[in-house]
């Protein structure tokens, strides 16, 4: 469990082990991403919504709040790999940069480590949040200048939604569609990205709204690149989008 300053409450976190997912992946020989459902990965915790104790830090509260947390990521299985989760996802450490790469000590024309090929990935969620590779959930529900963050690269498409402007708030627009919970500005540390973003719904779980806050985190360095790879091949999957003519039974797939 950790506390989630943008959503002012505690959240209980389910971690999926990229490393051991990926081990056991590239040991199948039917793991790619034809076919039906190949490559993809669904998790849910149907739980959202539910009041349940956990315990941080030797603190017994209780919360109603889930998310996915995707940890050990930074090689994933040679087939690509496509994670969709209708809670909030919390991506911790690089991902998909086979280690720790140039990108992350100033060279952001280089997110791979050597010899490493990135995948087409993507993550699917209600919404996206970046933890550091220097996360602490046990610093999570304490002061900003105990969550310094460290530099970090994240290479795949994102897909997710906002809190909508309104009510005296704002969405935090395109530079905030990735959430953080850290100090970032302390060493001048940076969020290096490859890949394409698309904000398709409001979110349903992560409803914490945006604010200037520095409590909350403090905006790192933002190096954003669209994946060029993107243009010969996809992650596993295929997005589509329907749209239904009111009254009638009928919809066109773009």
């Amino acid at each position: 469990m950790i506390q989630d300053n943008r959503e002012a409450t505690f959240v209980r976190l389910t971690t999926v082990d990229i490393a051991s997912l990926t081990s056991a992946m590239n040991k199948l020989p039917a793991w790619n991403h034809t076919g039906s459902g190949g490559g993809i990965i669904y998790i849910s915790d149907t739980s959202a919504g539910t009041a349940i104790n956990c315990t941080l830090n030797g603190n017994t509260v209780s919360t109603v709040k889930r998310g996915i947390r995707l940890k050990n990521g930074a090689t994933l299985p040679s087939g690509g790999m496509t994670v969709v989760a209708e809670n909030p996802v919390y991506i911790q450490g690089d991902y998909n940069t086979g280690g720790v790469p140039p990108s992350d000590s100033g060279t952001y024309t280089s997110p791979t480590v050597n010899g490493y090929t990135r995948t087409n990935a993507a993550v699917v969620g209600d919404a996206i949040n970046v933890l550091s590779g220097a996360w602490s959930d046990a610093n999570s529900d304490k002061a900003i200048s105990q969550r310094v963050a460290t530099s970090t690269t994240v290479n795949a498409a994102l897909v997710t939604g906002q809190v909508p402007s309104g009510s005296g708030f704002y969405s935090g627009g395109g530079e905030n569609f990735v959430r953080f919970l850290e100090d970032w500005q302390k060493n001048s540390n940076t969020f290096t990205y490859y890949g394409s973003m698309v904000e398709l719904f409001n979110s349903l779980q992560g409803t914490g709204k945006w604010q200037a806050n520095a409590s909350t985190y403090k905006a790192p360095g933002l190096h954003w690149y669209y994946d060029t790879n993107f243009q010969s091949g996809s992650p596993p999957g295929t997005l589509q989008i329907a749209a239904y003519l009111q009254q009638q039974r009928w919809y066109q797939v773009y």
